[in-house]
């Protein structure tokens, strides 16, 4: 579930990442990414990118040396292409999740100066990292169904949204073993990691990401070229990159069941009770997904396995 905050610290680009975090934090304090920031005056007046010494403010309250030294922070500004240039970064809001000593960073929103190609360009972002989804199509009696959660989603005004498992990456960078780990909290079927397919592996896995995040005078025949050595692959679907930088691993289980198991999974009541989770569970036919739910991840891996079959990859 996209809502709960285990930790969005990624590690999708750990070489670069690392490289960059110790240049991009000299003369800052020794805060730990997952904790506050204790120095008693503002540590982060400046961050590199991209070699770049940029000055960094922040609003009363927005540990902006916390914000400047997360590992989503730095995949960010490790990720930027030439052609971008930013001027200044503004840290508005961080929010840490759990008590002390043992909090993890859960959200970052900053505002930057940025120019790409010398032009003026939006700068509002909002980080959470990554996450994963599994769309679970149950088989029986030569019918498939999809599995999905119902619960409470704030942020849309709604008390029960129907959506496929979901949650947020736990900071190991085992984008199957946290989705197994969701599917037993959230529907209370065991899976082994090995036994989910990586939909997006199958149909991004070999794009770098200079072929998806093109700059803005490439059109779709050019870059093709093979990936440069060392360089990070497309991590998954993003679905709202006009502000965020979340991206979305999908996952698909596939299971052989009885319609008398079916019918036991109907409203089903699950979820970390610790977290005050309540999740009912839903049954319903694949062919029907698209209209059960305006969900874009459910749309996503729904069209990702529809696609993947046709090719003959799944």
């Amino acid at each position: 579930m996209l809502g709960r905050v285990r930790s969005p610290v990624l590690a999708a680009r750990p070489a670069v990442a690392a490289a960059a975090t110790a240049a991009a934090t000299a003369g800052l304090c020794a805060a730990s990414s997952t904790a506050s920031c204790a120095h008693p005056k503002p540590c982060a007046t400046e961050t590199t990118i991209r070699g770049k010494q940029v000055p960094v403010s922040s609003e009363p309250g927005a540990d902006a040396c916390v914000a400047t030294r997360s590992v989503v922070f730095r995949n960010w500004a490790d990720s930027l292409p030439e052609n971008v240039d930013v001027e200044s970064v503004h840290v508005q809001s961080v929010d840490l999740f759990g008590k002390p000593p043992k909090q993890r960073l859960g959200f970052v929103k900053f505002s930057a100066s940025v120019k790409v190609d010398g032009h003026p360009a939006p700068g509002i972002v909002f980080m959470r990292g990554g996450a994963v989804c599994v769309l679970m199509v149950l088989e029986s009696e030569g019918q498939e169904y999809a599995l999905v959660t119902r619960q409470p989603r704030l942020p849309i005004a709604s008390s029960g949204f129907d959506e496929i498992p979901a949650g947020m990456l736990d900071g190991s960078g085992a984008f199957a073993g946290t989705a197994a780990k969701e599917l037993e909290e959230e529907t209370g079927i065991v899976v082994d990691a090995s036994q989910l397919v990586d939909l997006t592996h199958l149909a991004y896995g070999a794009t770098p990401r200079s072929r998806v995040l093109r700059p803005l005078h490439k059109d779709a025949s050019e870059g093709e070229s093979d990936a440069a050595a060392g360089e990070a692959m497309c991590e998954g679907i993003y679905p709202s990159p006009g502000a965020c930088d979340e991206f979305l691993r999908v996952f698909l289980f596939r299971k052989r069941m009885s319609k008398a198991e079916l019918a036991d999974l109907q409203s089903r009541i699950y979820g970390a009770t610790h977290e005050a989770e309540r999740i009912a569970l839903r049954v319903v036919p694949l062919g029907e997904l698209w209209r059960w739910t305006p969900d874009c991840k459910s749309l996503s891996a729904l069209m990702l396995y529809e696609k993947l079959r046709e090719a003959g990859s799944v």
